[in-house]
């Protein structure tokens, strides 16, 4: 929900890992996890006050701890040529998920 008072332009992306016995995280889970949906969503223009949903399946072929992190960030114009400008990220605490 856009609780700020401007219209928001925002991309959305899901980061499933898997917490390695280590302590490492492992991005690569090509064959431990199946998702269907997408991991990463363009949101559309939302005002003052609406809400977006996304959907997206989540099925763990593997045994493990995995991690599961939404994050949004403003959308870049596709003109804006100022890479040294500061881009707000939000990211939520990581949903841990125990496969067995």
């Amino acid at each position: 929900t856009n609780l700020g008072e401007s219209a928001l332009e925002m991309d959305l992306v899901l980061r499933p890992y898997q917490e390695t016995v280590i302590g490492e995280f492992d991005t690569n889970l090509q064959h431990k996890l199946l998702h269907l949906g997408s991991l990463t969503n363009s949101i559309p223009r939302l005002e003052s006050g609406e809400s977006f949903v996304h959907e997206c399946t989540l099925c763990f072929i593997s045994t493990g701890r995995f991690h599961i992190q939404a994050c949004c960030r403003p959308r870049r114009d596709r003109h804006d040529n100022d890479h040294n400008a500061t881009h707000v990220f939000w990211c939520n605490r990581p949903l841990i998920i125990e496969a067995v």
